[in-house]
């Protein structure tokens, strides 16, 4: 079967508004009007995204602002409609906020950072597999006996190889 032409990797914006779409369904207009309008209707490297960061918050919360009808009473006794209103706003701008930083930490990687990545996972997993052949061997022994523990659950842990790539170090950093 003939393969057409692949489909162009999604924008910034195509990522962000299918995010919001998928957590914050009611919000999914207002969020993609306020991330337009703080800039970020064109893809950037992570400068630009960080930028955007700062402004999106505002453009944002402005929006969701009028969603709350007028004179909605308690959503759960003792809890306002305004108090519940600002919380999902609270997790949506929190929601948000975090989308953008991992799509600018994703900007600022390297080709070489990126390989050093996946090598880095291949490795993690392919150490997870001979562990686990191992232990469902009965290689792993304890004098005579055959150790089997509990089992070998090795799911992930490539996932988070790279996690310390990106550590910020050095004693502003130390809390």
């Amino acid at each position: 079967m003939p393969q057409g032409d692949p489909s162009p990797p999604p924008t910034l914006a195509n990522r962000f508004t299918a995010f919001v779409i998928e957590r914050f369904p009611f919000a999914s207009a207002a969020a993609a009007a306020a991330f337009s309008a703080a800039g970020g209707a064109t893809d950037g490297d992570q400068a630009a995204i960080e930028m955007l960061r700062g402004r999106m918050a505002p453009e944002l919360r402005g929006r969701v602002a009028g969603l709350i009808p007028a004179g909605a009473s308690e959503t759960t006794p003792g809890v306002a409609a305004e108090d519940r209103v600002g919380s999902a706003t609270k997790e949506l701008l929190e929601a948000c906020d975090g989308f953008l930083r991992r799509a600018a930490l994703r900007a600022s990687l390297t080709s070489d950072e990126r390989r050093e990545i996946l090598r880095g996972m291949m490795l993690t997993r392919a150490t997870d597999n001979r562990l686990k052949a191992f232990f469902a061997g009965g290689d792993v022994r304890y004098g005579e006996a055959a150790f089997q523990g509990k089992g070998f659950r090795s799911l992930g842990q490539e996932a988070i190889y790279a996690a310390g790539l990106r550590l910020r170090r050095g004693d502003t950093f130390r809390g």
